[in-house]
Order: structure tokens, then C-alpha cells, then sequence
């Protein structure tokens, strides 16, 4: 080996100047290739001196780039067009080329560096933003480049998004008529009118009652985006280790690498892939134009001149065998042939998904939903023989064939298949036939309506709330304080609708500005009938336990609007403290916001000692102590606390202070923390 090795030293010293002059060729040689090659990279053409590159080529020429050279997303430095250069020139290279965009290639100055901050853009019906997307919060901790959407998966398409990453990030998981983050993520609110199995209606409607897009779409997608194992492969012979760890795995691909998300998923497909039938139960299929006006009315659809409003039984997914589990047997020719049977609503299937009272409500919508029938019947018998006429103008006839038209699709369609569409149909038909005849007949005068047809919030009570009550306790949380519904409704009459939307269920629209107009407007408006807690507390007619009862002092010489200001429904201490100087004098205004603060503090105090010992008592009750006596300290301090957070504390400041003292000194006892009365003895 030493012998060798001298060898070619010897040939090196020899040959020296030919060696030297042949490395000085060959580096010369290879700079001038990179170099001339680099120079040459700059136009496009040049990557067709790779064969595969062609389709590439292609694709770019026909897109929206075609204007940027590929170094200006591709940069090839000199090692990188040396290197592959030479796997080209050795067959050593990739039959499947991938490119590797980084994303500030694409924000560089001159082209997208304005993208993000455009924030939402609409591409077709979908909203998509930018600045959410490249994020590093999105599902799985996963960070986007620009190139895993806008890429060359398909070809011909250069640099335009495929749709498909779309729909395997939002569908992959989720379940069939669901995407991950939900429909109006991308969607919004639709908006239009659209027909389906052979009805009109309007997403916003339904939307408003709560039915959920998959109620309808029932699948929204095919394929599953899984990853076939063999597909690994494709890349790397053994290294699948990690193949059942989606989260490293992401991070190296997608994170790191930037690979396309189509290279290893599945792909899947959106759209309307199954969709709901009409109520599901075809029954014309047997009996052609069977109950066709039921399920129309059920639907909330076709009325004329009324916005679609959907049952809220449709939009819990509740069918005709839902309530109609009666069967009955017909006895005459008719719908049915002699023996034939159907079935029939009964009241005990309102029992099944309800509570007590429901079959009784269905009783009152067969009841009064007759009553409104037969109430408009008389007015569209008139409104027919005007149709028949020739001294109905021109403008009019159609408004009367649709009071017509609706008062039918309410007759045959029974109103208690949708009652609140069937009182608004109703009072439309009316209203149609009052302005049609208003233009017909000089001097025409509206007849006076049932309260039902009549008022906005006839139908609240008599169809629903005579059966099932009012809830008696239900707590406005602006101002504290539990709300009589029977009063209000009852003795006062305040309509429904004063309250609440007349369009959406239980939605309350009045705040508590709109209570005050009503309450502080009114002179002989007692305040004790709304504030009973500060009415106890200033004359200490709610006893606490451990204190004596001092009533406040000028209990019986103030009233309460001698202080506050009753048209002012938010008033703070500070502005309450200018009447206190008014009488007094600057000291009693600084007293008053002393007292805020002190009975302030004094109840946050409490009110953590309660949770302290709520837990201790949990505890000592798991070790098996006894904590009657505790549990009794417990109950005392928080009826003292209730009572003078119901007060507000400076309305008898004396009393307040009394109270929560007392129940501090109860409460300690429980947790082991030394009182002040404990503190304060030898």
C-alpha cells in the first residue's frame, strides 16, 4: 500500500503541469456551464431541456402566471442546477418532480405581498380569508404554505386552488352532512329562494327556528380522505413508523415540507350527494295528490303573500307516523275504500315526547284553529262572488284569489299541522281581502277581527299558553330580579308581543330601557312591586339570623325618587351622591360613596368564604364527619348574604353591614379561619 501510494506521488511531481492544466480545464469548464446555464434558466424555455418538465411548461404558459418566469417562484442557484444537472445528464434523477415554493416567494415584492391583508374574498359561493388559512392555529396545529392549496395537482391548472384540500381539511372526521367547522363557515347564510321535491322555500326560515343544515343534507360528502398504507411507499421503502401518528406525520409533511395534501390523502367530494325527501314518507306514490296541502302547510311553504315558516315539529325531524299512530278503519267510500285503514293523531303521542299539558294544547289547536276558520269562512264566501263579478278592478282580483288560496290551503291543510303559519296565513287572507275590497267598494270599512286574527300576539295564549301556563318564575338578568309573567300578562294585560318577537319563540326583544319607559312613567307605579328586596332591606322586614333588625333611618321620610332619578334607568352612585349634598352637606356625599365601597368589599368577601365552605363541607362529608352544624352556619350566612345583595347594601347600610358580618363570622367557623368577634376575645 506505501509502495502505491509513492507511486502516484511520484506520477503527481512528473505530470504535475498536466494535472494542473487539466483541474484548471475541467473548473473552467464547469463554471462556465452554471453560469451560462443560470443565465439561461431565466427564460421559461429552458426547462424543456428536461423532457418531464413539458407538461409543466405547458400548464404555466396557459395560466394566469405565464407573464412570471419560474425562476421568480423556482430560484435555482448554482448548486441546485449543477447538481441536477448532473443527475439529468446520469439518469439519476426523479421521474416524479416536486417543487418546493416557500411561501415569501409568493408575498415577494410585485406580487402577492397585498394578499393577506385583503382579509375575506368571495370565490364562487364560498367566503374564503387568506390571513385564517396560513395561521398556525388551524385543525391539528398544521401550518399551510400558499403552494398546499395552489398547486399543479391536476394538470393544465397551474398555481389555481384545487378545491380538493378544501373539502379534506373541513370533511375529514366530520360526519355525513357535517363539515368540521360547520356549513356557514364558508357558506354564510343562504339567502335565496330554492325548490325541492316540488316545494319553494327559504333557507332563512328554517334557519330561524333552528334546523340545522344536515336535518336536510343528509350527506354532503363521498370518499373519507383516508390514507392507503401502499401509498407511503411511493416515497419511502420502510419508514412507516409513524404512520398511525398523524400529528408528526403532518408536522414533517405539511409543516416542513410543504407537501401537497392530495399526494397522500384520498380525496373527497362535496356537494349535494343525498338530500332529504319531503317528510321522507312518499305517500303519493300510492295516493296521488294524497294530504299534499297537510304536508305543505307541515312544511310552511306555498302560502301566497307569507313568508315560509316551517313547523317547529318539521324542524325537530318529526314525521306523519311521528303523531299519527292511530290506526282507524274506513267505513264508507272516500279517501279510503270501504276496510281500508290509515292512521289517525292521537293526544297520548303529544305525551310520548312531551310533558303533561301538550295533549291538551293539541285539543286547543283542533279547538280554535275551527274558530278561525269560521271566523274568515263568511268574508272569502264574499270575496268568491266578487271573483264572479265584472265590478271587481283589475288590480284587486288578484289579491282576492289569493285570500282564497290561502284560506283553502288552511281548511285542507288542517291548522293544527303548523299553527303559527296557519294564524299568519289567516290574518294575510284578510288582510288581502280588506285592501282588495277597500279598492273596489267606496267607503268600505274593515270588520272588527277575533283577537287571534286581530293582534300580532292573539295566537300566544289562546293556542298554546291557556293549556300550558306562563312560567311563573323567570329571572330578567339586567336587572336582577324575577319576572311575573301572570301579573303582567293577566291583571295588567301587556300584550306578548311588547315582550317579545312576535316572529321568533321566546325571543325577548325589550330590554331594560323599554321596562323602565313603562315602570318609571307611570306615577302611581309602586317601586316596592318590582325592588321588594331593597324595600326589606331599609325596613328590615328580612330577618338574618344573628342580627337584630334596624330599620334604616329615613326609611319612612324618603321615598325612593327623593334620591334616584326614575326616568334614568342606570344610575350610579356618583350620580346619586348630588342629593345627598342637596340635603346635607359634602361630607354626607363622600359617605355615601364610602359605604358603596365598604359593602362592596364586605360582600366579595363573602362570597368567597361561602365557596370555601361549600368545599370544606363537601370534604369533611367524604372523610364522614358530621357537618350538620355547618351546613346549618351555611344556610344562615347565605340567607343573611341574600339579603343584603337583594337590598344593595346602602340602602341600609347599618343593617347590610350587620348582616354580612354575621355571616362572615359563621362562615370562618366553618373553614377554621379565626372571626373577628374570635380575635377580639381574651
Amino acid at each position: 500500500m506505501r509502495d502505491l501510494l509513492q507511486d502516484i506521488l511520484i506520477l503527481v511531481r512528473v505530470h504535475s503541469r498536466v494535472l494542473l492544466s487539466l483541474v484548471i480545464i475541467v473548473f473552467s469548464a464547469w463554471v462556465v456551464f452554471t453560469v451560462g446555464f443560470w443565465v439561461v434558466s431565466g427564460n421559461p424555455k429552458s426547462c424543456l431541456m428536461c423532457h418531464y418538465e413539458r407538461p409543466f411548461y405547458e400548464g404555466w404558459a396557459a395560466s394566469t402566471h405565464k407573464e412570471v418566469t419560474c425562476v421568480a417562484c423556482h430560484p435555482v442557484g448554482v448548486t441546485f442546477a449543477t447538481v441536477n444537472t448532473v443527475k439529468y445528464l446520469t439518469g439519476l434523477y426523479s421521474p416524479v418532480p416536486r417543487a418546493r415554493v416557500e411561501n415569501q416567494n409568493c408575498l415577494q415584492a410585485g406580487c402577492h405581498q397585498q394578499r393577506l391583508k385583503q382579509g375575506k374574498v368571495q370565490v364562487g359561493a364560498i367566503t374564503f380569508d387568506h390571513n385564517l388559512h396560513l395561521e398556525p392555529t388551524l385543525r391539528g396545529g398544521n401550518h399551510l404554505w400558499c403552494s398546499s392549496c395552489h398547486g399543479q395537482m391536476v394538470q393544465g391548472r397551474h398555481m389555481v386552488a384545487d378545491l380538493g384540500v378544501c373539502f379534506l381539511c373541513h370533511f375529514k372526521g366530520a360526519p355525513a352532512g357535517q363539515s368540521v367547522t360547520g356549513c356557514p363557515s364558508c357558506h354564510g347564510t343562504p339567502t335565496k329562494v330554492v325548490e325541492h321535491d316540488g316545494f319553494a322555500f327559504s333557507h332563512e326560515s328554517y334557519l330561524r327556528i333552528g334546523v340545522e343544515c344536515r336535518q336536510c343534507h343528509l350527506q354532503v360528502k363521498e370518499g373519507d380522505g383516508e390514507v392507503p398504507r401502499e401509498r407511503c411507499h411511493r416515497c419511502h421503502v420502510e419508514r412507516v413508523a409513524f404512520y398511525n401518528q398523524p400529528v408528526a406525520v403532518h408536522k414533517k409533511h405539511v409543516n416542513q415540507n410543504g407537501i401537497d395534501c392530495l399526494e397522500c390523502h384520498e380525496p373527497i367530494r362535496h356537494g349535494e350527494v343525498q338530500m332529504i325527501q319531503a317528510l321522507e314518507i312518499r305517500c303519493e306514490n300510492c295516493h296521488p295528490r294524497l294530504h299534499s296541502n297537510q304536508k305543505e302547510l307541515y312544511l310552511g311553504a306555498s302560502a301566497r303573500g307569507v313568508a315560509d315558516q316551517p313547523s317547529r315539529m318539521f324542524a325537530a325531524q318529526v314525521t306523519c307516523d311521528g303523531c299519527h299512530t292511530h290506526p282507524v278503519t274506513a267505513r264508507s267510500q272516500g279517501a279510503a275504500a270501504p276496510g281500508e285503514q290509515s292512521l289517525e293523531a292521537e293526544r297520548r303521542s303529544c305525551l310520548d315526547c312531551h310533558g303533561p299539558g301538550y295533549d291538551q294544547m293539541l285539543d286547543t289547536w283542533i279547538r280554535e284553529g275551527d274558530r278561525m276558520l269560521a271566523a274568515v269562512l263568511p268574508e272569502i264566501n264574499t270575496a268568491e262572488s266578487l271573483l264572479k263579478s265584472d265590478r271587481v278592478l283589475p288590480e284587486a282580483r288578484p289579491l282576492l284569489a289569493d285570500a282564497v288560496f290561502n284560506y283553502d290551503l288552511v281548511q285542507s291543510g288542517r291548522p293544527a299541522h303548523n299553527v303559527e303559519y296557519a294564524v299568519r296565513i289567516l290574518q294575510t287572507a284578510w288582510d288581502q281581502m280588506d285592501v282588495a275590497r277597500a279598492a273596489t267598494e267606496p267607503g268600505y270599512k274593515p270588520k272588527l277581527r277575533p283577537a287571534i286574527l286581530g293582534t300580532p300576539d292573539g295566537y300566544c295564549t289562546a293556542m298554546c299558553h291557556s293549556a300550558l301556563g306562563l312560567p311563573e318564575k323567570t329571572v330578567f338578568i339586567e336587572m336582577k330580579l324575577e319576572f311575573p309573567h301572570r301579573r303582567h300578562v293577566e291583571e295588567i294585560k301587556v300584550p306578548c308581543t311588547t315582550c317579545h318577537s312576535p316572529d321568533q319563540h321566546k325571543m325577548r326583544i325589550i330590554d331594560k330601557a323599554g321596562c323602565m319607559q313603562c315602570h318609571h312613567g307611570k306615577e302611581d307605579m309602586k317601586c316596592e312591586t318590582c325592588h321588594s328586596g331593597i324595600a326589606a332591606l331599609r325596613q328590615a322586614a328580612a330577618k338574618g339570623a344573628g342580627v337584630k333588625p334596624r330599620p334604616e333611618p329615613m326609611a319612612d321620610a324618603l321615598s325612593c325618587a327623593d334620591c334616584h332619578n326614575l326616568l334614568d334607568p342606570a344610575q350610579t352612585v356618583r350620580e346619586i351622591k348630588p342629593r345627598c349634598i342637596a340635603c346635607h352637606d359634602q361630607g354626607y356625599g363622600d359617605l355615601l360613596i364610602q359605604w358603596d365601597a365598604d359593602w362592596r368589599n364586605s360582600r366579595v368577601k363573602v362570597e368567597a368564604l361561602i365557596e370555601a365552605a361549600k368545599l370544606r363541607i363537601d370534604q369533611d362529608r367524604r372523610e364522614g364527619k358530621d357537618t350538620a352544624a355547618a351546613e346549618k352556619g351555611l344556610a344562615e350566612a347565605e340567607g343573611n348574604f341574600q339579603i343584603a345583595d337583594a337590598g344593595r347594601g346602602v340602602h341600609n347600610f347599618d343593617y347590610a353591614m350587620d348582616l354580612l358580618q354575621a355571616a362572615e363570622d359563621r362562615l370562618n367557623r366553618i373553614v377554621g379561619t379565626p372571626s373577628a368577634a374570635d380575635e377580639k376575645a381574651p
